[in-house]
């Protein structure tokens, strides 16, 4: 079925929201259901529309393991708040981490989320007087207490960057070990996370659950956020692109709790 191919085949990576939404020719589909609902049987659950269940590319029934009840309804609410008479692929974020999930391949997904470590968020300081210094004291106050934990998760010393250098990562065999130990599932939120937020450690503390999706989010927009504080808030760019890293993170912990 068309709606099929068009939303599972979805890749990892997210697509920047605002641009997506400009694009004239941007790929959408006509909703044809009336009613969702989720069917569940010894298999799993499948999340059917009007009767009809979701197909993989396989074109075998989309299952949901019998485990994950509540994501099966956290997909079935997805398609069921679609409203509009057109279907945009960055309003199925959670269909999009499923589908990644049972199609990915998992070693270059580790790959993927490893390189973020080099650059990651949470490991680089602002210049003391970036924001009149308050993105510092913010960064000060926040991201020690995520790298002693992610220290304590990945058994290895990391270290702060204040400037052009990648920071310091003195085991990075002992992260990928923790990659390695996670299944599809955490593994395709993980890398999800990871892209949106820039940040493996807070991709790590959104799927161990040691931070909230909200405070993710904060922590992942801080620099722009103070910097929209002072000078405003760029018309359909800012907001737009907050909106849609809330609905990238909110999704992976749909998919991972």
């Amino acid at each position: 079925m068309i709606f099929q191919r068009a939303f599972l085949k979805l890749p990892s990576q997210t697509r920047a929201s605002k641009v997506a939404r400009r694009a004239s020719h941007e790929s959408t589909l006509q909703r044809f259901w009336k009613t969702v609902n989720v069917s569940s049987s010894l298999e799993g659950y499948k999340v059917l529309l009007d009767a009809c269940p979701i197909k993989t590319l396989t074109k075998q029934d989309l299952t949901i393991p019998s485990d994950k009840k509540d994501l099966a309804y956290a997909i079935a609410h997805e398609w069921d708040s679609l409203r509009n008479s057109k279907v945009k692929h960055y309003e199925l974020p959670i269909t999009s981490i499923v589908s990644r999930a049972i199609y990915m391949e998992p070693q270059e997904a580790r790959k993927t989320v490893l390189l973020y470590l080099k650059g990651d968020t949470v490991l680089y300081l602002s210049e003391a007087d970036q924001c009149d210094g308050k993105l510092r004291a913010i960064q000060e106050a926040e991201f020690p207490r995520l790298k002693e934990w992610a220290e304590d998760l990945w058994q290895t010393k990391l270290g702060f960057s204040t400037g052009f250098g990648a920071p310091f990562v003195e085991k990075p065999s002992y992260v990928y070990e923790w990659v390695c130990s996670l299944d599809n599932w955490q593994l395709a939120g993980l890398e999800r996370g990871v892209i949106a937020m820039k940040s493996l450690i807070l991709g790590a503390a959104l799927i161990e659950g040691r931070i909230s999706a909200e405070q993710c989010v904060y922590l992942a927009r801080l620099e722009v956020a103070l910097q929209s504080q002072r000078w405003g808030e760029v018309e359909d760019g800012h907001d737009v692109d907050h909106e849609d890293l809330k609905r990238q993170v909110g999704s992976v912990s749909a998919v991972v709790s």
